[in-house]
């Protein structure tokens, strides 16, 4: 259903919060959600990789993106001129925040590949008219060229040698298996 002109949405945490957060820092808004639908939108491990990669490394975000390297310490540029590096030792694929939650709740994945029609078949969950809302995917990438000068690739797979994608694959075994992902 739609909200309500006289409702009000209180936003307690943002869009990468887990429900441990939720549950250690606002138990009674944990113990409310459990009865709610929860959905999530799944995608590629390989793709987003990718995606976080140039996200990570894009003029507007690199400064504000400051991760840790191997061994404690602090990464360089360097290191993310790597992309295999940044693959070992700097990405967190989707199910450390998902699968490794011990307080993870999710009713239904949608898959992030086939977002159209399935927020169309989200829209039908809920009886809300595509008529209503568009369902189509409304993002531009601020630069499509990262701090290196490497340019976002159209096809994922090109920025991937068998080490990369056997590390992606390690990292993300429980997505790939739940979702039945291939490169």
């Amino acid at each position: 259903r739609l909200p309500k002109k006289e409702e009000c949405w209180n936003i307690i945490m943002g869009m990468h919060g887990s429900y441990s957060v939720l549950k250690n820092k606002h138990p009674k808004e944990f113990e409310m959600v459990k009865d709610y639908y929860k959905f999530m939108f799944v995608r590629n491990p390989w793709s987003h990789a990718v995606s976080l990669y140039f996200h990570t490394t894009s003029p507007e975000r690199f400064d504000k993106e400051v991760k840790m390297g191997s061994n404690g310490r602090r990464a360089t540029d360097d290191d993310f001129k790597d992309f295999k590096y940044y693959l070992k030792y700097l990405y967190k694929p989707q199910e450390e925040s998902t699968f490794d939650d011990p307080n993870f709740m999710n009713d239904e994945a949608y898959f992030f590949e086939d977002y159209k029609n399935e927020v169309l078949r989200l829209f039908k969950r809920f009886d809300y008219s595509d008529n209503k809302f568009k369902s189509e995917v409304i993002h531009k990438n601020k630069s499509s060229v990262n701090i290196f000068g490497f340019e976002y690739p159209r096809k994922y797979k090109v920025m991937y040698d068998q080490e990369g994608i056997d590390i992606v694959a390690d990292k993300s075994k429980r997505y790939i298996d739940k979702f039945n992902y291939q490169f």
